[in-house]
């Protein structure tokens, strides 16, 4: 009986830094496709880089300079460079990411275990679908998150910390989003669940200081290896249906 409850809840996953552990490559990704344009590295703060689309990066990036010459931002790149300097940074992330693909441990298993007990499980990300597909191939749960659950650049008109991308996904999973968990490594994913009305967990495996996500977040953990089977969910949802008054 205690596993019908959980079919009331949903979880919606991060890809990059939360299931891949990837995120580590997106400051030299930058500096890159940058340094191909000879333009320097404003060294954006990790909160306009982490669980951030290539296009809001390459925008930011490219006002931080204008901001520094003193220069409007068309003066450094036009719109038209500004999306093409997105695509190289896309390009050259999905080079280094794809070289050598590594889980967050436990998060395949985890996965598997949440759609088992929960009423569905969704993928959200700032990354595009065809980078989203691979990934999931490579971690092996293509088909547990089906294509039609998963929710990429191009299905939002405004990426993290906005909250279309979760409610969009709390709508694919045709649940509530106070019902929808949010799993997330970046302040930007944390706050575009805060905004949508989802509970919220910081996976920590991949963030270089916690301290920013703590306000944001319901609960925090290290990695995947507390959330391996469908009874662990189940607890997981039952500790926190107490605490987040659902």
């Amino acid at each position: 009986e205690h596993m019908s409850m959980n079919l009331t809840w949903g979880a919606l996953f991060d890809l990059d830094g939360t299931l891949m552990d990837s995120e580590r490559h997106s400051h030299s990704v930058i500096t890159r496709a940058l340094a191909a344009r000879g333009l320097p590295d404003p060294g954006l703060p990790d909160h306009k880089v982490f669980g951030c689309r290539w296009l809001e990066i390459a925008r930011d990036a490219v006002e931080a300079l204008a901001a520094a010459r003193g220069v409007p931002p068309h003066a450094v790149a036009s719109p038209a460079e500004v999306i093409t300097l997105a695509d190289a940074m896309s390009e050259i992330y999905v080079e280094v990411v794809f070289s050598e693909v590594i889980a967050v441990p436990g998060a395949p298993q985890a996965v598997r275990a949440a759609a088992q007990a929960l009423g569905g499980v969704a993928l959200v990300t700032s990354s595009d679908r065809a980078y989203a597909d691979r990934a999931l191939i490579a971690l092996g749960l293509a088909e547990v998150i089906p294509v039609a659950r998963r929710v990429c650049a191009e299905d939002v008109s405004q990426g993290k910390p906005h909250p279309e991308p979760y409610l969009t996904g709390a709508a694919r999973l045709g649940l509530p989003a106070a019902r929808c968990v949010v799993f997330e490594d970046s302040a930007a994913g944390l706050r575009a669940g805060l905004a949508a009305g989802c509970p919220r967990v910081a996976v920590l495996h991949s963030v270089p200081d916690a301290a920013p996500l703590q306000p944001l977040c319901d609960a925090e953990i290290t990695d995947w290896s507390d959330l391996q089977t469908p009874e662990s969910w189940v607890a997981l949802l039952s500790w926190g249906a107490e605490r987040w008054g659902r």
